[in-house]
């Protein structure tokens, strides 16, 4: 994750 918004990030964490 560098700059995503907060909703990819929250994306990619419900991904891990």
């Amino acid at each position: 994750m560098r700059r995503l918004p907060l909703a990819i990030r929250s994306n990619s964490r419900t991904r891990s």
